[in-house]
């Protein structure tokens, strides 16, 4: 009997968002992040959902609730970067709710290229999510240290 409750339970917290590109997604609150200022250049859509399937995994999608057609590939730029380290200004932490940047995850938006190798990543306009407050915001970074199209693999290997 309990595990039928609990299977009723975890039925429960799963929603289900339909889109055109993949179906019907399931997602739960925690997936949810709310973006007060929008992304670069769409600024009017304010909720996004995280996906990712084990199937893709280091990225993830970051998809609008308020348009599913509206998506963005994503992922940990540490993992193609090792040395990453964004600076982040105070109001960007005020605008974040985060005490400290222990409180953030960032991700890097994914240019998908003819191939593997043509792939990059935006380093000079972080996401950072609040995992805490599921509160997100892109940032332009102001140094040149970054560029918007950086390989997501080593052209070396």
């Amino acid at each position: 009997m309990a595990e039928t409750r609990d299977e009723e339970l975890e039925q429960d917290t799963w929603q289900e968002l339909e889109t055109r590109r993949w179906g019907r997604l399931r997602y739960r609150e925690q997936d949810l992040v709310f973006f007060p200022r929008g992304l670069l250049g769409f600024e009017n859509y304010r909720q996004w959902a995280v996906f990712y399937s084990e199937e893709h995994e280091p990225l993830r999608w970051l998809i609008s609730m308020e348009d599913p057609d509206i998506a963005f590939v994503i992922v940990d730029p540490l993992l193609v970067v090792p040395d990453y380290r964004p600076a982040l200004c105070q109001r960007d932490l005020e605008d974040l709710q985060a005490e400290s940047v222990e409180d953030l995850r960032v991700f890097s938006i994914v240019t998908l290229g003819k191939s593997i190798e043509t792939t990059t990543i935006n380093l000079s306009g972080p996401v950072f999510i609040n995992i805490r407050k599921r509160l997100g915001k892109q940032v332009v970074l102001l140094s040149n240290k970054y560029s918007t199209k950086h390989p997501l693999i080593s052209r070396s290997t």
